[in-house]
Parts: C-alpha cells; sequence; structure tokens
C-alpha cells in the first residue's frame, strides 16, 4: 500500500476528506452534548445513552472516511452529479427526509415513520400497494416503539 499526500489532488478524495472533516467536527459537537444528559445504568439507561453511542459512530466513521480518503488506492476520480432517474431518487428521498423532519412534531413518531416508510418503500421497490402499507406500517410502527417504549426515549407525540 502506496502512502499518499495528505491533501488528496482528485476531487473524489478530496470531496471525501471534506464530508469526513465535516462529519467529524458534527459529531464531535454532537456527543459533546450527549454528555449532558444523563446515561443510566445498564440495568436502567437514561436518555443520554443512545445519543452518545451514535455520536462516538459517527465520529469513528468519519475517521474511517477521512483515512480511507487519504491512504487508499480506490476510489479515484472524476464527480458525476447524478442525472435522469437517480437524480429523480436523491431529490424525492430529501424532498420526503425533509418532509418527516417536518411533519415529525405534528403526527409524531408512529405516523411520521410510518408515512415517511411506506413513500419510500414505493418510491425504491416495485411491490405492490398492499405488500408497501403493510411493510411501512409494521417498520414504522415497530421501530417506533422500540426506541419509545422499551428503551424509553422521548420522542414527539403528535397525534399519536
Amino acid at each position: 500500500m502506496q502512502l499518499r499526500s495528505a491533501m488528496p489532488t482528485d476531487a473524489q478524495r478530496r470531496g471525501r476528506l471534506l464530508i469526513g472533516t465535516v462529519g467529524l467536527l458534527v459529531a464531535i459537537g454532537y456527543t459533546s452534548e450527549s454528555f449532558l444528559i444523563p446515561a443510566g445504568g445498564l440495568a436502567q439507561p437514561g436518555p443520554g445513552l443512545f445519543p452518545r453511542g451514535v455520536g462516538i459512530a459517527f465520529a469513528v466513521i468519519s475517521i474511517i472516511v477521512m483515512l480511507e480518503a487519504v491512504l487508499s488506492e480506490n476510489g479515484a476520480g472524476p464527480i458525476e452529479f447524478p442525472r435522469g432517474e437517480q437524480l429523480r431518487l436523491v431529490l424525492v428521498f430529501a424532498g420526503c427526509t425533509l418532509a418527516f423532519a417536518l411533519l415529525l412534531p405534528i403526527l409524531g413518531q408512529y405516523l411520521a415513520a410510518t408515512l415517511y416508510l411506506i413513500v419510500m418503500i414505493r418510491v425504491l421497490s416495485e411491490l405492490p400497494w398492499w405488500r408497501v402499507a403493510l411493510y411501512g406500517a409494521v417498520l414504522g410502527v415497530g421501530v417506533s416503539a422500540f426506541f419509545i417504549e422499551m428503551l424509553l426515549i422521548r420522542l414527539p407525540e403528535g397525534l399519536w
């Protein structure tokens, strides 16, 4: 394995290094704030336990992305932005994620997650509507119930 200079010269490597750096800075801020929330213990986890784990994982992943950009032989080349169907999928994903974030405080975690998953599964698959609705409802309610009921993490309640 050949070591590269600290600053990659091609666009993909520079982009990965930039994203890794921004991700690491966000992860450091997020993780430092999560340490202000009580973590509890293993027998009774507190509300700060999960955010700490997410922040630490985010920081580790960001460091891996940065190291890959600097040290890896793969992944060099120009950046090509999505076009056609790929661009449509990116815009649908971004729009649905924004709608989820805006509807979350109004509808609550259960309904917002279920609607988000139904739309995303429908866009990304060719399943019939009844299966899309079933999978979206099971996943949306199941994941939400896991965090809200089992882990006792307070999420927006909204309508339900």
